[in-house]
């Protein structure tokens, strides 16, 4: 059975990261005997830099489409550059299959986000009556509305009013899927209320256990927190510093590693440094896969930021 998943997040194999969602989607359909084609952009979203080539590994091939770069998680760019990506995905998906007619998958899984390229997959789908199943990561439209410039109460109200068309187009995603997967149950639960029938299946945020991650915390030893990944406005960095904060004030024995990139770095750094938090707060940068184990390995809590209002549930990050 051919397969097609369309994502343009995810690093493909050979980026020098550890198995994400669908990369290990695509070895575990590749382990039953089917092949398939991942069609992503050429534009990294974890780095911000271009994607490198990488390779096609066993019945694995990925497909990259060019996008225009951006280089904030929220704003127009990466609006735009993901419009290119549904639109690039959709004119050389049907250019193949026209080439090519026997390269029509019997299902294609696209992820949800991004709107556009959900709704591209959908559209492709129904050229060559394949099946479409979409796999809800997080909630757009809705985790815009906190960039609104109005006050909380205010935002879904106006939310619902300003992204009027990127709900039109989630509400023809989910009516159109032929079945729904989710990161968590209250995903689940949103696409039913957008109108998708099902059937519907949640597959938890997951990773491939290693040997050697796993060491007790010594008796009498600090605690060590980690935070990774992405470093912006979308995380809540006030509140962190304040129990930073306060945990320094008692004399209370502990470490932050902050390991990491992204546009509110520098900003956070500063902010931190200027408290004068006594060094409890120590800055990795971006650490590649061996680096970021050993860190993760000397440290016993991971730390989640993500504000309320982002509406994210089961975050990548864990």
């Amino acid at each position: 059975m051919k397969v097609w998943i369309v994502n343009p997040f995810d690093d493909p194999p050979d980026e020098g990261i550890p198995r994400g969602r669908y990369w290990s989607l695509a070895e575990a359909l590749i382990r039953r005997g089917h092949s398939v084609m991942w069609w992503t952009a050429d534009w990294s979203h974890r780095f911000k830099r271009p994607r490198g080539v990488g390779r096609s590994i066993r019945e694995l091939i990925v497909r990259r489409i060019p996008v225009r770069p951006y280089v904030s998680n929220i704003g127009r760019d990466r609006l735009r550059s993901h419009a290119d990506f549904a639109a690039g995905f959709e004119k050389r998906a049907m250019e193949l299959l026209e080439e090519t007619p026997a390269a029509a998958p019997l299902i294609i899984i696209a992820s949800l986000p991004t709107i556009d390229g959900a709704l591209a997959a959908a559209r492709v789908a129904d050229s060559i009556n394949s099946r479409f199943i979409v796999d809800v990561q997080d909630l757009w439209p809705e985790t815009f509305y906190q960039t609104l410039p109005v006050p909380g109460f205010l935002r879904p109200w106006l939310g619902r009013k300003v992204f009027k068309e990127q709900h039109r187009d989630v509400d023809i995603v989910f009516k159109r899927a032929d079945a729904v997967t989710a990161v968590c149950d209250t995903y689940i639960s949103h696409a039913r209320e957008r109108g998708a029938m099902g059937p519907f299946h949640r597959t938890y945020i997951g990773f491939v256990s290693e040997p050697g991650l796993d060491r007790e915390k010594p008796a009498d030893g600090p605690m060590h927190f980690a935070y990774i990944g992405s470093i912006s406005r979308n995380y809540d960095w006030k509140t962190l510093l304040k129990a930073v904060e306060r945990l320094h004030a008692d004399g209370v024995g502990f470490e932050v590693h902050v390991a990491g990139s992204g546009d509110a770095a520098k900003k956070f750094r500063r902010r931190a440094e200027r408290e004068k938090l006594g060094g409890r707060i120590h800055w990795h940068g971006f650490l590649a896969k061996d680096p970021l184990r050993e860190l993760l390995g000397s440290c016993e809590v991971g730390l989640n930021l993500i504000k309320p209002e982002s509406r994210i549930v089961m975050p990548n990050k864990l």
